[in-house]
């Protein structure tokens, strides 16, 4: 995995995998029960064998250590399923919008970013948005 410099001063995530397995870019955020999240980002994949998969999870941790990360305990939504979401292996670029409405017990979120074939994918234009819903 490499950062490349995109169009218009942007950076974008690019993932080369030669199909041994799945190459994936995880960070966590800050997560809040009965909130909605949408995870935004555009990716373009040039496959020949395999998927993109990404995902929006809301889980529960144990304890944050300042120069690590998170010790998650459970997970308590994986958004948009299983599976993840996908993209067409066409080369173009796709818009995709991941929202999860995090269940109680979440205090974090991971933001799962993923080539899981053989080929060429890149990531771009990647934000996280909060929503509260307030009764």
């Amino acid at each position: 995995a490499q950062i490349a410099p995109g169009s218009g001063g942007t950076r974008e995530l690019v993932f080369t995998n030669d199909g041994a397995g799945e190459l994936q870019a995880t960070t966590l955020a800050a997560g809040q029960p009965d909130h909605l999240y949408v995870l935004d980002f555009e990716v373009k994949s040039q496959l020949q064998s395999g998927r993109v998969r990404s995902f929006l999870i809301c889980a529960a941790t144990v304890s944050v250590l300042a120069s690590v990360a998170a010790t998650v305990s459970g997970w308590t939504l994986v958004a948009p399923n299983a599976e993840g979401a996908t993209v067409p292996n066409d080369g173009s670029w796709h818009t995709v919008s991941i929202p999860a409405q995090c269940p109680a017990g979440t205090t974090t979120l991971i933001l799962d970013l993923r080539n899981a074939g053989a080929g060429v994918t890149t990531f771009r234009n990647v934000h996280l948005q909060e929503v509260e819903i307030r009764n």
